[in-house]
């Protein structure tokens, strides 16, 4: 939960250290609160009411990635098959731009931009999806498309239930609320970069905070940051992104989280994509695989 509201507040980021989005996809089995974590992180923008489905045009995306540029898009329940052109789909919606289509005259139109972080559902992982297409993963589309599994937590993607008997109480409360609070946090993210760009120095800011956080990242996966390769760099760069984002607002007092919780749910979602790369590699048993943070710098999310 914590790492979709880090996630939908890094939208202002991306401008700020010129970078484009990627696709933070969460799998795993129906009813353990996947879509719920959807909405919990688009309350952050004044959209929450908005239902993206996956089931949509190359065009229909594209329009939905434009309108969300600098926030924050969701995409819920990735389907089993997809149209054909779902692999080119998933490299424009990171990459930052649509096709060129031209009007029914013949003239070109402009090219839809737009940088935006994405979070999707679905059963299974896209890297699946595309496999039973019949389309190879491109290189490109393995750092825009960030699968990862739901697994090692209590309750589905729940940690701490907040007071509720059942994850499902819990996620009952959250349908109840989250279309009632929308658009606060993002609104207050813009307030404090602006107010925080008085001497025009926020974007030196924050690539240092996302250098010490893609540092503390790399170091707990067991990487070496300073012979690190940069194509194994690329998915922790993103989601150091996020880390520092859910910290900036939290420093700000726009989340309510104590230090270093966004970090820490950051590296949680880190450690998954981990994991399943281990059972991937030897699928015999991965129980007890998952690494475990550091408790001097990482401490339990809710």
């Amino acid at each position: 939960m914590i790492f979709g509201i880090s996630l939908a507040l890094s939208g202002p980021f991306l401008s700020l250290t010129n970078r484009t989005g990627a696709i933070f996809h969460i799998y795993g089995e129906n009813s353990v609160g996947k879509t719920k974590a959807l909405m919990v992180g688009n309350t952050v923008w004044p959209s929450a009411g908005t239902e993206s489905p996956w089931r949509t045009t190359s065009a229909g995306l594209e329009g939905l990635l434009a309108q969300a540029n600098d926030t924050f898009l969701r995409v819920d329940e990735l389907p089993g098959e997809p149209h054909a052109g779902f692999g080119d789909d998933i490299y424009a919606a990171a990459n930052g731009a649509g096709k060129n289509r031209a009007t029914v005259t013949g003239r070109a139109q402009a090219r839809q931009q737009w940088r935006a972080p994405v979070l999707s559902t679905g059963e299974a992982p896209v890297r699946q999806v595309l496999r039973d297409l019949g389309q190879s993963l491109r290189g490109g589309q393995a750092v825009r498309r960030i699968d990862i599994p739901v697994m090692g937590m209590a309750h589905g993607v729940f940690n701490d239930l907040h007071g509720h008997a059942t994850s499902k109480a819990f996620a009952r409360k959250i349908e109840s609320i989250a279309p009632r609070n929308c658009g606060h946090a993002g609104a207050n993210l813009v307030r404090e970069l602006i107010l925080s760009d008085q001497d025009q120095s926020i974007r030196t800011t924050i690539e240092t905070l996302h250098e010490i956080e893609l540092s503390k990242l790399v170091v707990q996966l067991g990487l070496d940051p300073r012979t690190a390769r940069n194509e194994t760099l690329r998915v922790p760069d993103r989601f150091a992104l996020v880390a520092v984002a859910g910290e900036f607002a939290s420093q700000r007092q726009i989340t309510g989280w104590p230090a270093g919780t966004a970090p820490e749910a950051v590296m949680e979602g880190l450690l998954h994509i981990s994991v399943m790369r281990i059972h991937r590699a030897n699928p015999v048993s991965y129980i007890g695989a998952m690494p475990k943070p550091s408790p001097t710098r990482y401490r339990t999310t809710n």
